[in-house]
């Protein structure tokens, strides 16, 4: 973001620090919504791998045995 000049006055400096905090809030929750997607979407591929590993092995136990 530009640092806006001193020129703007007390009421440009509030709109501008509302704006910036906007921003910011708008940017750190679609951040943590994005991560949010990537942890879950990591948790259902481990969950998918691990169930695919169990039927695998158990298969793999069964022939051995």
């Amino acid at each position: 973001m530009s640092i806006l000049p001193a020129k703007m006055g007390g009421k440009g400096s509030a709109i501008v620090g509302v704006a910036a905090v906007v921003v910011g809030v708008v940017v750190i929750t679609s951040l943590l919504h994005f991560v949010g997607q990537v942890i879950f979407l990591g948790v259902v591929v481990i969950v998918i791998g691990g169930v695919f590993r169990l039927l695998r092995g158990g298969n793999r136990r069964r022939r051995y045995r």
